[in-house]
């Protein structure tokens, strides 16, 4: 994933606002009726522009919070770059703790992952 740059670059959670509904597929399918109203529910809701998801319902964000969280990913982003360049310049300056970070955004950006500091023992 490369640095955001758009709203639609943001994970999927970020991009929509409060729960209105929310559902268990598993009891759903277990009772057809619900399972009917919840469609509809789900439909009219989708007409009057609410966000409709495998897990719910939400409402849509405004274009100040998109961008808001927009930033906030673009900050996560260059941090965890930040972080990575100086544990790749600086091996013995990783910390144990953001390596699993670190690694994931790796991971995610095409980087290769890095081993975790050496054990210094005297």
């Amino acid at each position: 994933m490369a640095r955001p740059t758009t709203w639609q670059d943001i994970p999927t959670h970020e991009r929509r606002g409060d729960q209105i509904a929310n559902w268990s597929s598993y009891n759903v399918m277990a009772h057809p009726f619900v399972a009917e109203h919840l469609v509809a529910a789900a439909k009219a809701a989708s007409k009057l522009g609410l966000i409709v998801t495998n897990d719910g319902i939400f409402e849509p964000l405004s274009a100040e919070k998109l961008e808001a969280n927009l930033l906030k990913a673009q900050e996560r982003w260059d941090a965890l770059k930040n972080k990575y360049d100086i544990a790749t310049d600086f091996p013995t300056e990783r910390e144990n703790g953001d390596l699993w970070e670190i690694n994931n955004w790796a991971r995610e950006n095409g980087y290769p992952t890095l081993a975790k500091p050496a054990e210094v023992s005297f």
